[in-house]
C-alpha cells in the first residue's frame, strides 16, 4: 500500500481506470482532504452514485475514518448517498463499515439519521435497506432529530404514504410511533392533518389500536387534530376525523389553550363548509352537549360556548360579518339559531348596539352585558364588543385566534452614522477614536445589509493601507469571517469590486491566521448563491463590456486567486457553474487554460484533487465544461477553447449531458458548429454516436436544425449513420421532412451515393413516410420536392390507411390556412391519389374533392363576397368603356388616341375584365340554387375568372395612365414601371388559380411546377417559422 497520495504526472490520470488504480493504492487517511462545503472525495462520489470510485476508495479495509468524515452540514458520506437515492452506493457503504449500527445511528447537524434523510427524500428502497441492515430497528424508528421528529413525522409531513406504511409495518411497537410527540407536541396525526394528506391520515387512524386516543391528543398549543384540520381548512380531513371518532361530542367540545372550540376556529377563518360540517355532526351526536336535558339543541349549545375571552362562535361571526367570506358564515349561524330565543335576542341586541353606534356623534366607549348569570345558570352572558361612535373603529375589533406563536420579525440593524462616514472617507483616526469609547462600542455595528466596516472598506477603497489599519484593530479582526445578508465575506466584496490589493491583503491575512485550521478557507467560502470569490470576479469581468483596462485588472485577479487555490476552479455554484465553466462560456481561452494548467501543476501531489476534478467535469454535479467550451468557441470564433478542454480534461466529458439531455457532440450539431463537430469527431466519440438509444442522435439534431454541412460531415466520417432511427423509428429524411427543412431534403435526394432510396419510402412506427410527415406538418415546399421525385411512392399507406393527400385534406379543417391549401395543391399538381374509402368509414364521396369541411351556409358567405367583387369590377369596366383616355373627337365620336398601341391594350384589357366579371357574376348566381355540388363548381370556376378580371383591370389602368401622361416622359415611365411591378405581383398570386390542378402530361406538370414554387417562396411558406413542438 502506498504511503502517499501524490501523483507524479496528472496527465496520466485523465481516464477513469488509472484514477481507480491509484485510489486503490492510496491509504484512506490520505483521502481525508476536504473541498467545497468540507466534502471529501467520498462525499462527492457518494452523492453522484459513482460506485466505481466509491468501491476503489473503500477497497482498503481501514476505511472507518473516511466513513465517519463529515461535511459542513454534518453529513457523513452515508447521509449524502441516502439523500441522492443511490441504493447501490448505500449498500456499498454499509457493507464496508465494521460498525454498521453506528453508521445507521449517526446524526448530522440537524440531528437527522440517514433514515430521516431517506424518508424525507421519498426513497422507499433505501428506507427498506436501512431498516433491514439495522440490528436494532426500533431504535432507528424512535430516534428523534433536532426538531424532535421521528422518521414517521418526517415521512408524514413529506406525504410519502408507502414509506409511512413501511415504517409502521417495520415497528414492533406501532402504537409507540403513533403517539410519539415532537418538540411542538405534535403527533404524526397532527402533522398529517396540517399537511392535508388525507390518505396518510386514514392510514394512521387505521393502524392505531387506540384511535380515540390519537383523536383527543393535544399538542403544545392545546390543539386536537380536529383543531388543526379546521384551521388549515381541510374539509375532507375534518369529515374523516369526525367519522373515525367513537365520541364525536368530545372532539366538538374540546378546547385549545385559548379556550376555542373547533367551531370558533372555523368561524374565525371563514370556512363555511367546515362550519356546516361541525354543526351537522353535532346534531348527530347521541348525547346532547353540555346539558342533561335531552331536548336541548346541541348546535345551539355550541353557538353559546365561550372561549377564555368570553366570545362565542356566534359573537365572533357577527363581529366579522361584512369582511371577506364571513357574511355567509354569520348568516348560516343566525339561521341555525333562529329557533333559540336567547340567541335571537342576542343577535337583535347586537344589531341595535351596532346601529346606535353608527348614529352617535360623540366619541365614547360603552360596555354592555346581557344575560349575566352565575356559573351553571341557564342564562349565559354575551359580552359585546365596545360600541363606538366611529363604526370603522368598532369594526377593527376582531379577536384573532392564533394557531401558534407569532413569528419573530428580523431586527433591522444600523451602523453609527459617524462610523459609517469615517469608513467611507477613509478616516482611520476617527475610527480609532471610536474604539476608545468603551461605553458605546460601535465597531461591531452593521448596516441594514449586515455589512461590517471591513465590508464597506473592501468595497469602496482601493487603498490596502486603510484596510490593513482596520485589521490591526482587535475588534475588527473577526469581521474577516463575518458574512453580510448576501452571504458575502469581505473577500467576496473586494473580489467583486476588483480591488486587487485588498484581495491580496485579505488572503495573506487569512493564510497567516487560519493556516492551522484550513488553508484557503476564505477562498473556498460560498455566499448565498454559492459563489466563491473566484466566481464573482469572473461574473463581474464578463459584465464590464468593452472596458479593456478593467477586464485586464479582473484577469490579474482571477490568476491570483487560481494560483492561491487552484481547486476552486472546479467548484460549482447554485447554477452548477464552476469558474472554469464561466471562463469557457465567456470565451476567455487564456483564463481557462491558466486554470487547467495550474490545477495540473499544483494538484500533482494529490489523487484526491484529481478524483474531485474528474467527478466535477464528467458528472451532472456541475454543468458540463465541454458544452460551455463549445458555446464559447462558437460565439467568439475561438476553436482553441474547445481544443484546450478536449486535450486537457478526461475523455469521459464527451458523454456528459446537459439539462436538455444533449451530449457535447449533440449540442455542437444542434447549433451548427462545424469546426466544433470536427474537433469532437477526432476524439473517441463512437459511444456518443452509437451509444445507448436516445430520442435523437446527433445527426438527427443537425438534420432537424437544417445544418447541411454538419450532416455532410457526419455522413463522410460515418456513412452508416444514415441508418440511425429516432425513438419513433424515423430516419434523417423523416426528420428533415417533418420539420420543413427543404434544403436538407433537396440535399438528401441528390445523394445517390448513400443509397437514399432506402430512406425515401421508409416508414416510421406509425407507418408514415417522409411524404406523410411533410403533409401532416403542412410543408408545401417539402411536399412538392418529394412528389416530383419519381422514387417517392405517392400511394403509400400509413397504419391508419391514409395516403399523403388524405392527411393534407384531413388537416385542412373548416378554415384552412394558405399553408395548408398550398400543401394540398402540391399533391394535386402531381395527381396525388387518395386512399380508397373504407366501408366503415362513412366518408361522403364529396370529400374526395376536398370541400367536405365546408357547409352550404359557409359557401353562401364566400360566394356572396365574390359576387359583390365581380359586380363592382363589371361596373368599373363599364364606366371606363365610355370615358376613354384622351376623350373623343367632336365629329364622328371616335376616340382621339385610337391609333396609339397602348390604347389598344386599354380597350382589350377593359373588355376582357368586363366580360370576365360578368361571367363570374352569372356563374355565382347559379350557385344560389342551394345545391352543394353547384356551389363547389361555381366557386372553383369563378375564383380564377375573377382573378383574371382584376388583373385585366390593373393592366387597363396602367395603359390609360401612360396614355394621358405620355408627354411627361419621366412620370409616364414611372407610372408604367409601378404598374408593371404590381401587375407581375398579381400574376404571381392569381396565376396558379387559373392553371389546371393536375395534368396527365409530364411537360405541363413541369411547367406548372415553377409558378407554384414561386408562389410558395413569395408567401414565405418555404420556411417553417412556427414554434417547434
Amino acid at each position: 500500500m502506498a504511503s502517499t497520495s501524490q501523483v507524479e504526472d496528472p496527465e496520466k490520470y485523465k481516464d477513469l481506470a488509472s484514477i481507480l488504480e491509484k485510489l486503490r493504492d492510496t491509504e484512506c487517511s490520505l483521502l481525508l482532504e476536504k473541498f467545497f462545503d468540507s466534502n471529501t472525495l467520498l462525499h462527492v462520489a457518494a452523492s453522484l452514485g459513482h460506485d466505481q470510485i466509491v468501491e476503489a476508495i473503500l477497497s482498503n479495509p481501514q476505511c472507518e475514518e473516511l466513513l465517519a468524515a463529515t461535511n459542513s452540514s454534518g453529513d457523513l458520506p452515508h447521509h449524502v448517498a441516502v439523500n441522492a437515492g443511490h441504493l447501490p452506493t448505500v449498500q456499498q457503504l454499509l457493507k464496508s463499515s465494521s460498525q454498521c449500527q453506528e453508521l445507521l445511528t449517526a446524526k448530522n447537524s440537524s440531528g437527522d439519521l440517514p433514515l430521516h434523510v431517506a424518508v424525507n427524500a421519498g426513497h422507499l428502497p433505501i428506507v427498506q435497506q436501512l431498516l433491514k441492515s439495522s440490528s436494532q430497528c426500533q431504535e432507528l424508528l424512535t430516534a428523534k432529530n433536532s426538531s424532535g421528529d421521528l422518521p414517521l413525522h418526517v415521512a408524514v409531513n413529506a406525504g410519502h404514504l408507502p414509506i409511512v406504511q413501511q415504517l409502521l409495518k417495520s415497528s414492533s411497537q406501532c402504537q409507540e410511533l403513533l403517539t410519539a410527540k415532537n418538540s411542538s407536541g405534535d403527533l404524526p396525526l397532527h402533522v398529517a392533518v396540517n399537511a392535508g394528506h388525507l390518505p396518510i391520515v386514514q392510514q394512521l387512524l387505521k393502524s392505531s389500536s387506540q384511535c380515540q386516543e390519537l383523536l383527543t391528543a393535544k399538542d403544545s398549543s392545546g390543539d386536537l387534530p380536529l383543531h388543526v384540520a379546521v384551521n388549515a381548512g381541510h374539509l375532507p380531513i375534518v369529515q374523516q376525523l369526525l367519522k373515525s371518532s367513537s365520541q364525536c361530542q368530545e372532539l366538538l367540545t374540546a378546547k385549545d389553550s385559548s379556550g376555542d372550540l373547533p367551531l370558533h376556529i372555523a368561524v374565525n377563518a371563514g370556512h363555511l363548509p367546515i362550519v356546516q360540517q361541525l354543526l351537522k355532526s353535532s346534531s348527530q351526536c347521541q348525547e346532547p352537549l353540555m346539558a342533561q336535558n335531552s331536548n336541548v339543541d346541541v348546535a345551539c349549545k355550541l353557538l353559546k360556548e365561550k372561549n377564555k375571552e368570553g366570545i362565542t362562535p356566534l359573537h365572533l361571526a357577527l363581529i366579522k360579518k361584512g369582511r371577506r367570506s364571513h357574511d355567509d358564515v354569520a348568516d348560516f349561524l343566525i339561521a341555525t339559531g333562529s329557533k333559540d330565543e336567547e340567541l335571537m335576542k342576542f343577535v337583535n341586541e347586537f344589531r341595535i348596539d351596532l346601529s346606535d353606534s353608527e348614529m352617535k356623534s360623540d366619541y365614547k366607549f360603552e360596555r354592555k352585558e346581557y344575560y349575566r348569570g352565575g356559573p351553571g345558570s341557564a342564562d349565559y352572558s354575551f359580552e359585546l364588543a365596545a360600541a363606538s361612535a366611529d363604526i370603522e373603529m368598532r369594526r377593527c375589533y376582531e379577536p384573532e385566534l392564533e394557531s401558534g406563536p407569532p413569528k419573530p420579525k428580523d431586527k433591522v440593524t444600523s451602523m453609527n452614522p459617524m462610523l459609517y462616514k469615517a469608513v467611507m472617507s477613509k478616516e482611520i483616526d476617527s475610527i480609532r477614536n471610536i474604539v476608545q469609547d468603551t461605553e458605546h462600542p460601535t465597531l461591531s455595528d452593521k448596516t441594514p445589509e449586515l455589512n461590517t466596516i471591513l465590508h464597506l472598506a473592501a468595497a469602496s477603497s482601493d487603498d490596502n493601507q486603510f484596510v490593513q489599519e482596520i485589521l490591526k484593530i482587535q475588534q475588527c479582526k473577526k469581521s474577516v469571517t463575518e458574512k453580510n445578508s448576501n452571504g458575502d465575506l469581505p473577500l467576496h466584496v473586494a473580489a467583486s469590486a476588483g480591488n486587487m490589493q485588498i484581495v491580496e491583503l485579505l488572503v495573506k491575512w487569512s493564510d497567516e491566521h487560519f493556516q492551522d485550521h484550513c488553508n484557503c478557507a476564505t477562498l473556498k467560502e460560498k455566499n448565498m448563491e454559492e459563489n466563491t470569490p473566484l466566481h464573482l470576479v469572473l461574473i463581474k469581468k464578463f459584465q464590464v463590456g468593452r472596458n479593456l483596462a478593467l477586464k485586464a485588472e479582473y484577469n490579474k485577479l482571477v490568476k491570483f486567486l487560481v494560483e492561491k487555490c487552484p481547486e476552486v476552479s472546479f467548484y460549482p455554484n447554485m447554477e452548477h457553474k464552476s469558474p472554469l465553466y464561466l471562463a469557457a462560456e465567456g470565451g476567455d481561452e487564456e483564463l481557462m487554460r491558466h486554470m487547467i494548467t495550474t490545477n495540473h501543476r499544483r494538484q500533482g501531489n494529490s489523487i484526491a484533487h484529481v478524483g474531485i476534478n474528474y467527478l466535477l467535469t464528467t458528472s451532472s454535479y456541475a454543468k458540463s465544461i465541454a458544452h460551455a467550451a463549445i458555446y464559447g468557441s462558437y460565439t467568439n470564433g475561438k476553436i482553441g477553447i474547445l481544443d484546450t478542454v478536449l486535450e486537457s480534461l478526461p475523455n469521459d466529458i464527451l458523454t456528459v449531458k446537459d439539462d436538455e439531455e444533449m451530449t457535447p457532440l449533440t449540442y455542437a450539431a444542434s447549433i451548427g458548429y462545424l469546426r466544433g463537430v470536427e474537433s469532437l469527431l477526432r476524439k473517441p466519440t463512437i459511444p456518443c454516436l452509437y451509444g445507448e438509444h436516445t430520442r435523437y442522435y446527433p445527426i438527427h439534431i443537425a438534420t432537424w436544425k437544417g445544418h447541411i454541412k454538419v450532416v455532410e460531415k457526419f455522413l463522410y466520417e460515418y456513412p452508416d449513420m444514415i441508418e440511425l432511427l429516432t425513438d419513433e423509428g424515423q430516419n434523417i429524411l423523416h426528420v428533415a421532412a417533418m420539420n420543413g427543412k427543404a434544403k436538407m431534403v433537396a440535399y438528401m435526394l441528390k445523394r445517390h451515393d448513400l443509397k437514399v432510396e432506402m430512406l425515401i419510402n421508409n416508414k416510421d412506427q406509425n407507418g408514415n413516410t417522409p411524404l406523410h410527415l411533410a403533409a401532416m406538418r403542412e410543408h408545401p415546399m417539402v411536399v412538392s420536392m418529394l412528389t416530383w421525385d419519381k422514387r417517392v411512392d405517392l400511394k403509400a399507406l400509413n397504419k391508419k390507411g391514409e395516403r399523403a393527400l388524405d392527411i393534407a385534406l384531413n388537416y385542412s379543417g373548416r378554415n384552412p390556412s394558405f399553408r395548408q391549401r398550398l400543401t394540398w395543391e402540391a399533391l394535386r399538381y402531381v395527381s396525388g391519389p387518395r386512399a380508397p374509402p373504407r366501408r366503415d368509414s362513412g366518408v361522403n364521396p364529396q370529400c374526395s374533392k376536398g370541400w367536405i369541411t365546408l357547409s352550404t351556409d359557409e359557401f353562401k358567405d364566400r360566394t356572396g363576397t365574390l359576387l359583390l367583387v365581380a359586380t363592382l369590377v363589371a361596373t368599373v369596366t363599364f364606366a371606363a368603356a365610355f370615358t376613354m383616355p384622351g376623350g373623343y373627337n367632336e365629329s364622328g365620336g371616335m376616340a382621339k388616341l385610337l391609333e396609339k398601341p397602348l390604347f389598344h391594350v386599354f380597350v382589350i384589357s377593359n373588355s376582357i375584365a368586363m366580360y370576365s366579371a360578368l361571367t363570374a357574376v352569372v356563374t355565382l348566381i347559379w350557385a344560389y340554387l342551394d345545391d352543394l355540388n353547384l356551389f363547389i363548381a361555381a366557386y372553383k370556376f369563378s375564383v380564377p375568372i375573377l382573378g383574371l378580371a382584376i388583373t385585366m383591370v390593373s393592366l387597363a389602368f396602367m395603359a390609360g395612365n401612360y396614355l394621358v401622361l405620355r408627354d411627361h416622359n419621366w412620370l409616364a415611365y414611372l407610372v408604367l414601371s409601378i404598374g408593371s411591378f404590381f401587375l407581375f405581383t398579381l400574376s404571381i398570386i392569381y396565376f396558379p388559380l387559373c392553371l389546371p390542378k393536375s395534368s396527365p402530361h409530364p411537360i405541363i406538370r413541369y411547367i406548372l411546377r415553377y409558378p407554384f414554387h414561386l408562389l410558395i417562396k413569395f408567401t414565405g411558406c418555404d420556411t417553417d417559422d412556427r414554434e417547434e413542438e
